[in-house]
């Protein structure tokens, strides 16, 4: 069994380092045709591999670091976040929420690969004076939505704006303590951090913790 594992892991490794290149190369690539291209690349031998995105984004950082310098792979997702940052400030002027959050890989400082924003709007104007707004601005499908879990149910609305995913999630002020930090389909634990602090990741030699 062991041997066997091994080699399932290999072959998910090497699949994760080939969809890694094709992202570095064609940064216009989503998670499926790049995994598409990778597995056209390496042939029939890793058609069962299954890695995870988070194993992809640790050889798209290492891809980064290597190809563009250590400065270079910073000031590359000093970009992105600039993106990711300028679109929820005006999220937050159409909104006028108590805070936004970021959540997930994003809040850990991981800003590679095929971005998924995930964001928390704790309370604020409803989400359909966003709608109209963000269609002014290029998004041209905003799609309502809900979200789930074991904390309760909330209102969310979902996007596509600039190559990146954006789910965003109101949180009213009833349910603010107990969706602190946990994550609302499951229930875990889950790095967040304010948009303030997101926006300074990178600024020195590493994003605060």
């Amino acid at each position: 069994m062991t041997r066997w594992n091994d080699h399932h892991d290999d072959h998910d490794d090497a699949l994760a380092r080939a969809v890694a290149r094709c992202l570095f190369d064609d940064p216009d690539l989503d998670w499926t045709t790049a995994f598409v291209a990778a597995r056209r690349v390496l042939g029939v031998s890793v058609r069962g591999a299954t890695p995870s995105h988070a194993l992809v984004r640790r050889h798209l950082e290492a891809i980064e670091e290597v190809r563009l310098g250590q400065e270079g792979a910073r000031r590359a997702r000093q970009t992105r976040i600039a993106r990711i940052v300028e679109l929820l400030e005006f999220v937050r002027y159409v909104l006028q929420p108590a805070e936004i959050l970021i959540v997930g890989s994003l809040a850990r400082g991981v800003i590679v690969g095929p971005l998924d924003v995930h964001v928390r709007i704790l309370e604020g104007r409803p989400f359909q004076e966003l709608f109209d707004q963000l269609e002014s601005v290029g998004v041209k499908e905003v799609l309502p939505s809900t979200t789930e879990g074991p904390i309760g149910r909330f209102e969310s609305v979902r996007f596509e704006s600039d190559g990146m995913s954006c789910t965003l999630t109101r949180i009213p002020e009833d349910f603010r303590t107990s969706a602190d930090a946990r994550n609302l389909v499951t229930g875990k634990p889950i790095m967040q951090v304010t948009l303030e602090t997101f926006s300074r990741f990178f600024e020195g030699s590493s994003p605060e913790s």
